[in-house]
């Protein structure tokens, strides 16, 4: 891969977009591009409840996923789940979760083996966060700007949508199966700190 082909495939997420309100901020943290970097940098860190998995970097790859050897972040080489699923448009994502932090340290090792012990994608209510982020005009209208506007790697809105209700429906998998285990998720030494990657393969500028 060229240094040229690296800049067209890793270009920065709109960091003067200034999403509209602090709620689609937080509904559109799926949908942020990574920042040019080997390990696609800029993944948010924060507090936060495992049920919203924070700012995730997407990296879109015209090759196969073989091509994403060396890009992911190192927290990603051993990461506490991973799950792979198919974009509308053909396109074939891999995303990682981990660099979990929790003052319970059962909650990381919990979150591991939900994900080892499940197929969390087979058991998410995709289709219904996806008619709940369609549904909602502010989203869409933000996904609509940000596919015109070149913001993101993922070219069309049906995409874009498809990649946060995965993500969202596979988070809520999760936090419903920690609540099963016993961990009350309104207990603070039970919020927890994540991140999340995806590698997405099949796409043509």
């Amino acid at each position: 891969m060229t240094d040229d082909e690296l800049d067209r495939l890793l270009r920065v997420a709109g960091s003067s977009l200034t999403p509209r309100t602090a709620a689609l901020e937080e509904e559109l943290t799926g949908l942020t591009v990574a920042t040019k970097s080997k390990a696609a940098r800029g993944i948010v860190r924060r507090p936060m409840r495992l049920a919203a998995a924070g700012a995730l970097g997407i990296v879109l790859l015209g090759g196969t996923a073989a091509a994403a050897n060396g890009l992911w972040e190192p927290w990603a080489t051993t990461p506490d789940g991973v799950f792979t699923y198919v974009l509308p448009s053909g396109i074939e994502c891999e995303e990682r979760v981990g660099d979990i932090t929790a003052e319970n340290p059962e909650v990381r090792a919990a979150v591991h083996g939900i994900f080892a012990e499940m197929d969390v994608v087979a058991a998410a209510d995709i289709e219904e966060w996806r008619h709940r982020l369609e549904s909602d005009p502010a989203y869409v209208d933000l996904a609509q700007q940000w596919v015109d506007e070149g913001t993101s790697d993922l070219h069309t809105v049906e995409d874009m949508i498809a990649q946060g209700a995965v993500s969202r429906a596979v988070m809520e998998v999760v936090d419903a199966e920690l609540l099963e285990r016993g961990f009350d998720p309104e207990a603070p030494e039970n919020m927890a700190s994540m991140r999340g990657q995806a590698m997405c393969s099949g796409g043509e500028k």
